[in-house]
């Protein structure tokens, strides 16, 4: 089962322990979304999906990597 330790990355972003998801925190006017990013490359994170909640986020980083564990 995967399991990801959340820790504060900077006022913006929350990182996981793995290396690979963070859920960042991003503010378009009055408007507050939380989305679930992962890294695909050294340079290169793509957002999985935007949320309202930062537990939403951080619980869907976790279904992925259970998924991607499934699938190798």
């Amino acid at each position: 089962m995967a399991l990801i330790a959340w820790s504060k990355g900077s006022e913006s972003h929350i990182n996981s322990s793995c290396g690979t998801y963070k859920v960042c925190r991003i503010r378009r006017g009055k408007w507050l979304f939380f989305s679930a990013e992962k890294k695909v490359s050294e340079l290169c994170w793509v957002a999985l999906k935007l949320f309202e909640t930062s537990d939403e986020a951080k619980q869907h980083c976790v279904d992925d990597l259970q998924e991607q564990e499934l699938c190798q």
